[in-house]
């Protein structure tokens, strides 16, 4: 009896030992048939190193963009770290317990008003089945995926965008270095938190910008709460941004910006601090205005003590009504954001005017003038 209890051990162990086998050659294929099929998008693989139970080491992994920019490069990195659940791929889920990616780089697309990038096919809403794991699910529905952590080292993002250039103007965030929890493709009722620093390159004019980006979301409605924050932001880079906003152009300017977002029920909202120093006009808009504001007051009257102009916009924008414009949004909320300022500071203006040069005692008929004339500077002003 003993005998054959040995015999069928040794039995077992030899077919285990083939089933591994068999699983370590077809292990990395499945992998990557399941990357491709949960992205919607091309996916090539230069090596696969595996390593039972379910660690994966990816090289040369490539993301394709499709349809309007085909065969184009959507995501790309030399070295890809995965530990995946190989359970799962027989519940046709491909469940993620951790990324590692290190230098890699993105490509964000905007044309005609829509982002394409390497998740967006992921990202579009799929058909019941495929969302229910239903195993008769054609690849084409895409595989779900869900991703527990991901971690992210000195990435580079580049964001070219068609809709204000033709040939498209290029905003490249890098060192992109944080962390990602809970991902869910197709989109489900988890909130996704992020803990994300970068710094956006500004061309060789001027240094890169600090930007850090922290908050949660949920993909399925987009419901978010987030905190952005960026230092040392140059005024003309941001030039074809700001010509949507403004017809004034700044030779010189730099702003430090937090922005404490929420989107709930469809609406945008937010509360933006902006901090505006060493601006410098080279042209204003017409009638010497920047945005509706006499230039002359917006250079100097605005300003605190300390050279700074220092802003507070509450901006509210409904993300389901298609006729809303954003760039208009924003205009109206630096106009109303302006005119408080002035509002806030309409004596110490006044007072100015009166307290003007010349050195010398005024009269009290100069005084009057001058007090009369800082008055109507903020009537002028405060017409738009």
């Amino acid at each position: 009896m003993l005998k054959k209890i040995i015999i069928l051990l040794i039995v077992l162990g030899i077919a285990a030992f083939a089933a591994l086998n068999v699983l370590s050659k077809n292990a990395p294929e499945l992998l990557r048939g399941a990357v491709e099929r949960a992205l919607g998008k091309r996916v090539t693989v230069g090596d696969i190193d595996y390593r039972w139970p379910g660690h994966f080491v990816l090289s040369r992994f490539v993301v394709y963009e499709d349809s309007p920019f085909a065969s184009e490069i959507a995501f790309a990195v030399d070295r890809l770290e995965l530990e995946v659940e190989m359970g799962a791929l027989r519940r046709q889920v491909l469940h993620i317990r951790r990324v590692d990616i290190a230098g890699a780089q993105a490509a964000l697309r905007k044309k005609g008003g829509v982002v394409y990038h390497f998740l967006s096919a992921a990202l579009r809403p799929s058909p019941p089945s495929a969302v229910s794991g239903d195993a008769s699910a054609t690849p084409a529905a895409g595989l779900p995926i869900r991703i527990d952590r991901v971690r992210l080292e000195g990435c580079e993002v580049r964001f070219m965008d068609y809709d204000v250039r033709q040939d498209g103007y290029a905003l490249v965030l890098e060192t992109l270095t944080g962390e990602l929890e809970r991902v869910e493709l197709p989109p489900g009722r988890e909130w996704t938190t992020y803990d994300l620093t970068g710094r956006l390159v500004q061309g060789r004019s001027a240094r890169p910008a600090d930007g850090a980006f922290r908050g949660r979301t949920r993909l399925s409605d987009a419901e978010t709460d987030a905190v952005l924050s960026a230092t040392g932001v140059w005024l003309p880079y941001m030039a074809p941004y700001l010509s949507r906003l403004t017809a004034a152009q700044f030779d010189e300017g730099r702003f430090d910006l937090r922005a404490d977002m929420s989107i709930s029920g469809g609406v945008y909202n937010a509360n933006l601090h902006i901090e505006l120093s060493q601006l410098h006009l080279r042209e204003a808009e017409p009638g010497d205005q920047v945005f509706g504001v006499g230039s002359e007051q917006l250079l100097s009257y605005v300003r605190d003590e300390s050279g700074y102009l220092r802003l507070r916009l509450p901006v509210q924008w409904d993300l389901r009504d298609a006729s809303a414009k954003p760039y208009e949004v924003l205009r109206s909320s630096f106009q109303r954001a302006l005119k408080d300022l002035v509002l806030s500071r309409i004596g110490t203006i006044a007072v100015e005017s009166v307290l003007k040069t010349p050195d010398t005692v005024p009269s009290k008929e100069a005084s009057k003038n001058r007090l009369e004339d800082g008055v109507e500077k903020v009537r002028d002003f405060l017409k738009f």
